[in-house]
């Protein structure tokens, strides 16, 4: 396991820092944060307003864009661009332990091209960066973890010295394995079925029975697109909105757990605190001070 970057309480494998003030002529740095994945943590299909990049220091995994399945190690940084269709997951043996930094803004995307990474080809691989790849994100989360004054221009220091050293290295893609695997139109109907449906009841059976398809075949499906379940990808997406409730409305806890699908507030609070490492309550608090 890799280690942790902050001197956070035991138990604790996640944390996120959010800027508030990180906006420069339109060009702004989001947050920033790393984890410990669990094994087999999957996230996603979700379509995100801004680019999100994430840097494997450890571990394996794949990520997945545009109808492509990356299989990524350590040393490997990728990219969720923003309107596109993304998800990734840990390995089960051997999950990832990882950084991110999430910003916007046309300079960014002008400087990620002259890294060669595009929404086409948004991975970068390149072991002799490794080094001074984590020296950065380790000084920019360890800022954060002490309240340095003015981390806004810090973040976006540390970001323009990220995106330097990603141009300067060579970018060994040609290594990795990459599965061509288009999304089958079935699952495309399942995940815009889930999208509709996840604040009531939801069983894969159900779903199936909607969509035409056999349980055994539906549940197949996703295991081959996505690497977990439907139960999985519905428990996930279910929680994603609930996180994300949490920090934009005032709903109180248990309507939002009755909102995203959760008929029992104990077994919402459980999974909650399973999948993000702290209460919800705890995570709605975290969000309001900037620090997740």
């Amino acid at each position: 396991m890799a280690e942790q970057p902050l001197n956070l309480p035991e138990g604790v494998f996640t944390g996120t820092y959010h800027f508030q003030s990180a906006d420069f002529g339109g060009e702004r740095v989001l947050y920033c944060g790393w984890e410990q994945c669990a094994p087999g943590h999957f996230c996603g299909p979700h379509v995100r307003p801004h680019y999100l990049m994430v840097h494997a220091v450890s571990g394996r995994g794949n990520f997945r864009a545009r109808g492509r399945t990356y299989c990524l190690g350590g040393g490997s940084t990728f990219v969720l661009f923003p309107g596109e269709s993304t998800s990734y997951c840990a390995s089960r043996e051997d999950p990832w332990f990882y950084y991110w930094i999430a910003f916007d803004g046309a300079m960014f995307e002008r400087l990620l091209l002259r890294a060669s990474i595009t929404p086409e080809q948004p991975v970068h691989c390149a072991a002799e960066s490794e080094e001074e790849l984590r020296a950065l994100y380790q000084a920019l989360l360890g800022c954060c973890a002490a309240g340095t004054p003015h981390m806004d221009l810090k973040a976006a220091s540390v970001l323009l010295g990220i995106l330097h050293t990603l141009s300067v290295t060579a970018n060994r893609t040609d290594r990795l394995e990459v599965r061509q695997s288009p999304l089958s139109p079935h699952v495309q109907r399942a995940v815009a079925y889930i999208q509709t449906h996840y604040c009531g009841e939801i069983s894969v059976g159900g779903m199936a029975k909607a969509l035409g398809l056999s349980r055994e075949h539906l549940s197949a499906l996703f295991q081959a697109q996505y690497g977990v379940p439907p139960v999985r990808f519905i428990r996930e997406y279910r929680l994603y909105t609930a996180a994300t409730l949490l920090l934009t409305t005032r709903c109180s806890i248990a309507e939002i757990a009755a909102m995203t699908g959760f008929g029992d507030y104990n077994y919402f609070s459980a999974q909650f605190s399973r999948r993000y490492g702290v209460s919800p309550s705890r995570y709605r608090q975290n969000g309001q001070t900037g620090i997740l």
